[in-house]
């Protein structure tokens, strides 16, 4: 009799570790969030270091700034909200301006380019924090980039797309990541500089918020 019981009582014991178990692979983590919170600001400024624009195709690449300090190719806007808990993917912070000095800010080889921006582009939070680090994406981007001062056709093109990367809040650095980020739409673009309808372009280095006088760092926190 004690040893039935025996088998009995491990075999329940198994059963429930089983449970227990699946449970365990099919239960969300406490710690994973579908939403954060921006706070800080109101107002942010994204100051750029070595920005580089390299269409992958060819390798040749543009830089934006060259480590100069008093050249800049900047972001500006405002935090949206803050203290508002929001989706990952929903803006964290609206930029509607890009400052670049000198005008020919872009650099290459053979083609200086200006650079202007259009429409309003958004700094957002895509997933859970790593070692104070945010997954995070600057979206609606549209940058236009216009050859001057170089033998050949004039030449301008328009970058779209969406830049993935990592926002840091106790450096206030946001990097972008390895990869092609943004494509060129025109269909007839720089044949002279081997920039073609839809070649894929990779951007480097990264901006730095420098709040303004009046306002804060950008802060972000779960939920």
């Amino acid at each position: 009799m004690s040893a039935l019981l025996g088998r009995r009582s491990r075999g329940l014991a198994a059963s429930l570790l089983l449970v227990l178990l699946l449970l365990l692979t099919t239960t969300t983590p406490a710690h994973a969030f579908t939403t954060y919170t921006p706070s800080g600001g109101s107002q942010v400024d994204l100051r750029s270091s070595n920005i580089t624009l390299t269409n992958t195709s060819t390798g040749m690449y543009w830089t934006c700034g060259g480590g100069v300090p008093t050249n800049r190719f900047d972001l500006a806007g405002t935090v949206v909200n803050p203290g508002v808990s929001r989706p990952y993917g929903a803006a964290a912070a609206t930029l509607t301006s890009l400052t670049t000095s000198p005008v020919l800010i872009c650099n290459h080889p053979i083609c200086h380019a200006s650079a202007t921006a259009a429409g309003t582009w958004s700094l957002a939070m895509t997933g859970d924090p790593t070692a104070g680090s945010w997954p995070a994406r600057l979206s609606g981007v549209r940058l236009r980039l216009y050859c001057a001062g170089y033998e050949g056709l004039p030449c301008t093109f328009t970058l779209t797309g969406t830049i993935d990367g990592r926002f840091t809040p106790a450096t206030q650095r946001f990097t972008p990541s390895a990869g092609s980020d943004l494509t060129v739409e025109d269909r007839w673009v720089c044949a002279d500089i081997d920039v073609l309808e839809d070649d894929a372009f990779a951007v480097g280095g990264y901006w730095t918020n420098v709040p303004p006088s009046g306002s804060g760092p950008l802060l972000v926190t779960n939920p």
